[in-house]
């Protein structure tokens, strides 16, 4: 991607591909009021994404894609919450993601969640930052979920001003240091009973695991 801003609703990025721009210049912007997939609103679908991974058909899911040098930007005043609970996942690689690398990018100003890659393989974060969701706390979102992972890495970033917490619990061998980790909270929800947890990482039964 050449170094200048690039307006979108969503990018569906597949398997065995990569994104690569000009580090701090290079922007895709997500477009006011695009929180629909489809052709139009009526025969769309709830969603808040800008990029979404997709797989082949013989693939558990998304697989060797990178986002590199690259900043995104959620334009959250000019975008609504579609759901309290679905569809507001920022960068989306869905569960079962397999070599997922994302360096060197900014993800700001988001309306829901961050990041999403649950059940991943070889998920990396590195030298990047996820900041600012929302327009209110009403809601809770994570800047990152890489729950129940193997060999996930996150280093080096900036990860902040969020209402939930980094979601890495049920990790089977990872890295997650050296960030810089401010202004996120979290709660458990167990039934009818919210435990306020007030952790910025989650890594509830995890093994091999160094934070």
């Amino acid at each position: 991607l050449n170094a200048k801003t690039y307006n979108v609703s969503h990018l569906s990025v597949p398997s065995f591909f990569g994104l690569t721009g000009v580090p701090g210049i290079t922007q895709i912007r997500k477009i006011p009021f695009s929180g629909y997939t489809g052709s139009n609103v009526t025969d769309g679908s709830p969603d808040n994404s800008v990029i979404k991974g997709s797989f082949l058909q013989d693939q558990f899911g998304p697989t060797q894609i990178s986002l590199l040098g690259i900043d995104f930007e959620g334009n959250n005043r000019n975008q609504y919450l579609l759901n309290d609970t679905v569809g507001n996942t920022f960068i989306d690689f869905g569960t079962q993601s397999t070599g997922v690398l994302i360096q060197n990018c900014r993800i700001k100003n988001l309306v829901g969640e961050g990041v999403l890659a649950s059940s991943p393989t070889a998920f990396k974060l590195v030298t990047s930052e996820i900041a600012d969701s929302a327009v209110s706390d009403r809601h809770e979102f994570s800047p990152l979920t890489v729950d129940d992972g193997e060999n996930t890495i996150v280093t080096g970033n900036i990860i902040q001003n969020f209402t939930n917490f980094i979601d890495a619990s049920v990790t089977k061998q990872g890295v997650i240091a050296n960030n810089i980790i401010k202004n996120l909270t979290g709660n458990i929800q167990d039934g009818d009973e919210t435990t306020d947890l007030g952790s910025a990482i989650f890594t509830y039964g995890s093994t091999f695991l160094i934070s």
